[in-house]
């Protein structure tokens, strides 16, 4: 809406929720409000349609514009959000590098800014408990709020899993970029992710086509429950047996922590012929490299190496690894939410699931000695 149009719209909302208003009473002619607020009768009827598309008033030809029921406090925060262009980032950091999010974030500001948008970011309350996360929502609708952005790290996105409920009462335009904590399908927002299982297939298909027919992945998390980590592993293991046509079967390691790197080189040096290890995370990349080389392994000689995120912490030991779309997450939130991606009615939901690439930085590289090439699986 431009500001004539809002400046009606404010005005039939707050008119239309007045306790001396009910419903079937008769709305002021669009002249009439058009000769009120010195605005175009163009400006007036745009604004009886916001309120018409979300059921708040009715009109009949010859008749004139009517009440057709009171507004909810939900609806009348969603309808003064639409007056402004504002969009709040919420967003919470975990102790990790923080590339997981600055490169959407600055992409999506970016972006927004060129749409005469203003990005208000606003942190995660601490401690976050359903009180603290209610103060929030309700000190960002009361500014006025066009679109709420989640960008959470994983145990904030559980909390607010569990109280999808409160913000969806407070917000309806709510956007989340989900890393792969959380299946995308458990929101009842839209939903921007990454797709950690088509990222398992990736990095199988990748090791196969580099010419490995042995291949292993290791994850050393203990922690049950992590969506991401379990959907790579699993995607990996298929992605190994659509690529082979059902011959290969590869294994899933779990020896836990940092130590366990020293246990994936023992499988190494016990198990025969050339063997690409996809690790988890590049974290857990840099910790097998870093064992390796004490029992003088090293990849790609000995062993191919791919890890994920392409993280930046670790870009110095030249991983080959499945990057994902960060930039591109932002730019996709941004279209999204200046309405130049695809229209939405109210309460439809949308999962856009971004597929990752392969940064190819020769630590996966078969020997040319090997003879792995001819297919045979070991």
């Amino acid at each position: 809406m431009n500001a004539k149009t809002t400046k009606v719209c404010d005005y039939l909302l707050n008119y239309v929720s007045s306790d001396a208003v009910g419903v079937g009473t008769l709305l002021p002619p669009e002249t009439d409000l058009a000769t009120q607020f010195d605005v175009s009768r163009m400006n007036a009827h745009a604004a009886m349609k916001v309120l018409e598309r979300h059921g708040v008033v009715y009109s009949r030809r010859g008749a004139g514009t009517f009440v057709s029921k009171k507004p909810s406090l939900s609806l009348i925060r969603h309808l003064k959000g639409l007056s402004v262009k504002r969009a709040h980032v919420v967003v919470g950091f975990e102790p990790i590098p923080l590339h997981w999010t600055d490169e959407t974030l600055s992409q999506l500001e970016e972006l927004l800014s060129e749409s005469g948008f203003v990005v208000e970011y606003v942190q995660i309350p601490t401690p976050l408990t359903h009180e603290s996360l209610e103060a929030m929502l309700k000190k960002i609708t009361e500014e006025g709020s066009s679109a709420l952005v989640l960008i959470l790290p994983r145990e904030a996105g559980l909390f607010c899993e569990k109280n999808a409920g409160l913000i969806f009462q407070y917000h309806r335009n709510i956007f989340l970029f989900d890393r792969g904590d959380i299946p995308p399908g458990s929101w009842p927002f839209h939903v921007i992710s990454l797709d950690p299982f088509a990222e398992g297939v990736l990095s199988a298909q990748y090791v196969y086509d580099k010419g490995y027919r042995r291949a292993v992945f290791w994850s050393p998390f203990a922690e049950e429950g992590k969506y991401w980590d379990s959907q790579r592993a699993s995607g990996f293991v298929l992605g190994m047996q659509r690529a082979s046509g059902g011959i290969l079967n590869p294994e899933i390691l779990k020896f836990e922590g940092q130590e366990g790197a020293a246990q994936v080189c023992k499988h190494l040096l016990d198990s025969d012929g050339d063997c690409a290890v996809v690790t988890v995370n590049d974290q857990a990349a840099v910790w097998l490299k870093e064992a390796a080389e004490i029992q003088n392994l090293h990849a790609p000689r000995d062993f191919g190496l791919l890890g994920f995120d392409d993280n930046p912490q670790f870009r110095h030991s030249n991983l080959s690894t499945v990057a994902p779309p960060l930039a591109g997450i932002g730019g996709i939130l941004a279209r999204a939410i200046s309405g130049s991606l695809l229209p939405t009615d109210e309460f439809s939901s949308f999962v856009l699931r971004l597929p990752s690439r392969i940064i190819d930085r020769g630590s996966c590289v078969l020997p040319k000695s090997s003879n792995a090439l001819a297919g045979k699986p070991s």
